[in-house]
């Protein structure tokens, strides 16, 4: 618990000395024992009430009062008066005595402390809590001056059941309950109690839309704001929702915190999402704050994605390549996955229509798209519609553009894609053509048999050596291919004495080892 002092108490104790109508209290009279002496002079008269000590002979004392109380004709002493019995005194100091004596030209026996408290209590409303508290103060003052626990109990009763009071019929006055706390009713309040005030205070401003200053001043005051911490517990977190207060009020200290936490969460939530535009198109940038400042709201999170996403959906068709990707990655992280092979065909098909028709550029186009799907999401068919068109963009490019075919062709080789017979072949269909297919050898730089001079030319180069043999119907040209005593290639070729040599073909290639 923490305790204060405030300036409150002294202020409505303090009575001043000119206001003789005020009846003063023996702790009042002691606290002004300085001004005595003016007031004998004076011969003002004194109106007091304390509590009977004792008496000798025609004299009186009261409790904690260094006074002799001497009556004046008329005036007597009870003779059964008890000790600590409540008495009224009214008179007036003797000037020039050497110890302090009071002239009683009036004596009475009242109702005790306690007793009167009560009855004082009752006749003020329970609305004018100013009043009671000073009432409290008063006589909190005189248990403390008499050190007397009984009255001190029925002060602290007063005390309490006036603030509670105050709670109850402000319980829906934000501003009036802050003013319980800050600056407070003028005496010792459990801090406990305190913060179960502020965090009601705030659960009511946090209920307005138009308290700007709520999250700030929630910070300043409720330590848990900012403390994530494990899962409130199922039974508390289903108080909190029926009750906010109540729920507070039954948490042990590490609940409080969380609840703390959960209010703050929800009105920064709150303010968040009031951020969002109609048609969500910056949910995403809304979810981002959320994930920054609220990790926690999972929930929330989610479900910001989910209405981006919704919005990027209908707006399919008009997404760059790069809003594809964040729009199926946002899908596949919130589980929606076929929502986003869903968006991709889409977008895809959207692409299809706008490029075929614009030639090789849009051909090539599409392939781009079809091919950057593939490798992103690994689908076989965006494959295959990729390659599909590069094979188009090359048929195209071949009437107009060797080099751009040529480009094309590099990529389809990349691929796994070769050009043979007039047809685009995978490896698979190259391993099923014979070891001894020319177009294959060609392609593999390989020497075959049925090869033309040209064709070994373009693989081998000119050789280094040509050897010639005649017969009576052909020519056979040996070219050797190496130097001597190193490893060489003989390659041989045939052609009828009748046609050129251009004609000649490939009847055998050996290898021959160096020696």
């Amino acid at each position: 618990m923490r305790f204060r002092r405030t300036a409150l108490m002294a202020a409505v104790l303090a009575v001043a000395p000119a206001a003789r109508a005020e009846i003063l209290s023996a702790p009042q009279l002691s606290q002004q024992q300085d001004q005595w002496r003016d007031w004998a002079t004076e011969n003002q008269k004194i109106q007091l009430t304390g509590r009977y000590q004792g008496r000798s002979a025609n004299r009186m004392r009261l409790q904690n009062l260094p006074i002799y109380f001497l009556p004046e004709q008329g005036v007597l002493i009870p003779e059964r008066i008890r000790i600590d019995t409540r008495v009224s005194i009214s008179g007036y100091f003797v000037k020039g005595s050497s110890k302090a004596e009071f002239r009683m030209t009036r004596l009475a026996v009242e109702p005790a402390d306690q007793e009167r408290l009560n009855q004082r209590v009752q006749r003020t409303a329970e609305t004018d809590a100013l009043a009671r508290y000073r009432l409290a103060n008063y006589y909190a003052e005189i248990a403390e001056f008499y050190m007397d626990p009984e009255l001190q109990n029925a002060v602290d009763s007063c005390r309490k059941a006036t603030f509670n009071a105050q709670r109850k019929r402000h319980r829906d006055d934000p501003e009036a309950l802050w003013k319980l706390v800050e600056p407070g009713p003028g005496f010792d309040v459990a801090e406990e109690t305190e913060q179960l005030i502020r965090f009601q205070v705030f659960c009511l401003r946090t209920a307005r839309k138009s308290d700007p200053a709520v999250l700030k001043d929630l910070k300043e005051h409720l330590p848990g704001w900012n403390r994530p911490a494990p899962s409130i517990p199922e039974q508390l977190c289903a108080k909190f929702e029926k009750d906010q207060v109540a729920a507070y009020g039954i948490a042990d200290e590490s609940g409080r915190r969380q609840l703390e936490r959960l209010l703050y969460r929800q009105q920064r939530l709150q303010q968040l999402r009031d951020t969002l535009k109609p048609d969500g198109s910056n949910a995403l940038t809304v979810s981002v704050s959320v994930a920054e400042e609220l990790p926690d709201e999972t929930d929330a999170i989610r479900d910001l994605e989910s209405t981006w996403a919704d919005y990027r959906v209908k707006h399919i068709r008009r997404l760059k390549r790069r809003q594809l990707d964040d729009l199926v990655a946002v899908l596949r992280r919130i589980d929606r996955q076929n929502d986003a092979s869903t968006a991709v065909d889409t977008w895809l098909g959207r692409q299809e229509s706008e490029s075929r028709s614009r030639g090789v550029d849009g051909l090539l186009r599409l392939a781009d798209d079809f091919l950057h799907a593939w490798g992103r999401w690994k689908h076989p068919l965006h494959r295959e519609r990729g390659i599909e068109y590069l094979k188009r963009a090359w048929t195209a490019a071949s009437k107009e553009s060797a080099e751009l075919a040529s480009e094309i062709e590099e990529r389809l080789k990349h691929l796994g894609l070769t050009r043979l017979h007039n047809h685009w072949m995978t490896s698979k269909d190259l391993q099923s053509l014979p070891a001894s297919d020319i177009e294959l050898a060609q392609h593999e730089e390989r020497i075959v048999p049925g090869m033309s001079m040209r064709q070994v030319e373009s693989i081998l180069g000119v050789p280094t050596r040509r050897l010639r043999m005649a017969a009576s119907t052909y020519v056979e040209d040996i070219w050797v291919y190496g130097e001597r005593r190193a490893s060489r290639i003989l390659v041989r070729l045939r052609r009828a004495r009748t046609i050129s040599d251009d004609s000649a073909k490939v009847i055998a290639v050996v290898q021959v080892s160096g020696l």
